[in-house]
């Protein structure tokens, strides 16, 4: 007969051990790939405005996915702590007695090491995630701009009023390419999905043009601030680039040199404009 501990008493009854310890490496290459097209995918408002998608499944879905089988690999990483709970106490008694003193000591160091370098933005660690801000500027270098951010949750009625287009004019667009406008709550992406397009594909296919905001012209939103980096926003009002950045970092904001604006605000939740106006409420690098 065989008999194991905890996991299964006799040959041919469920493994509980043996489950556990699959269900963590399955659900942790679960995870694992979900983490990897996560860093690759473009910003959530492009995501959306793009209806970007990897095998089928868009980014919420992915990230639900990762949610849940990180979750997942966390209870069965318990189960299997649970199951093997002597071994590991065998591992710290052997570690304290100097026999794995320097292995945990490693193991400590280098998790202390990518935490830190991560929080204080040191390299190679900055460049990690400086290359998924790059993939999410890619995408959104490639794809269709939305007039602002979240248009497609938006209103018909909401979206005439940002954009400045008339909404009768809008629905009669709409109508023209199959788009029941009867119902108030209808949105962009919900109409967009009726004739089987992206908000994006949506919008081009109505003509309409322009990143601006209700045509009010007033909100900076189309003051052409997107493209520049803060380099050059920084050489034409007079600041120190240094003093910019760590003024910005001091406001929760992490931006470049030669970063664009757009992609410093859309990381940080705010709009262009709004970085160009606290750069330009610093005082210029002749003075404190």
């Amino acid at each position: 007969m065989d008999e194991t501990r905890n996991g299964a008493t006799e040959k041919g009854r469920f493994n509980w051990r043996g489950t556990a310890s699959l269900l963590a490496a399955i659900s942790f290459i679960v995870m694992t790939v979900t983490g990897i097209v996560l860093y690759l995918s473009p910003q959530g408002r492009v995501a959306h405005w793009v209806d970007w998608r990897a095998a089928g499944l868009d980014k919420e879905q992915w990230g639900a996915v990762h949610t849940t089988s990180s979750l997942l690999f966390v209870i069965a990483a318990c189960v299997h702590l649970y199951f093997n709970w002597r071994v590991f106490i065998h591992y710290i008694r052997v570690a304290a007695r100097f026999s794995l003193k320097k292995e945990m000591v490693v193991a400590l160091l280098v998790n202390a090491v990518v935490v830190a370098g991560t929080v204080w933005q040191v390299p190679p660690f900055s460049s990690i995630v400086a290359g998924g801000d790059h993939m999410k500027a890619y995408w959104e270098a490639r794809s269709h701009r939305a007039p602002y951010p979240h248009a497609e949750a938006a209103t018909l009625a909401e979206f005439s009023q940002q954009t400045g287009a008339d909404l009768e004019q809008l629905k009669g667009q709409l109508t023209a390419l199959g788009v029941d406008v009867n119902d108030p709550d209808t949105t962009i992406g919900s109409a967009a999905r009726q004739v089987d397009l992206s908000p994006g594909e949506l919008f081009e296919r109505l003509g309409a043009s322009g990143p601006q905001r209700g045509g009010s012209g007033g909100s900076g939103q189309g003051r052409g601030f997107g493209r520049q980096t803060l380099e050059q926003v920084c050489r034409t009002a007079g600041v120190d680039i240094q003093q910019a950045i760590s003024m910005l970092q001091a406001e929760g904001i992490r931006a470049g040199a030669d970063e664009t604006l757009r992609d410093i605000a859309d990381r940080a939740g705010v709009r262009p404009p709004d970085i160009v106006d606290m750069v330009e409420a610093m005082p210029d690098g002749e003075s404190e």
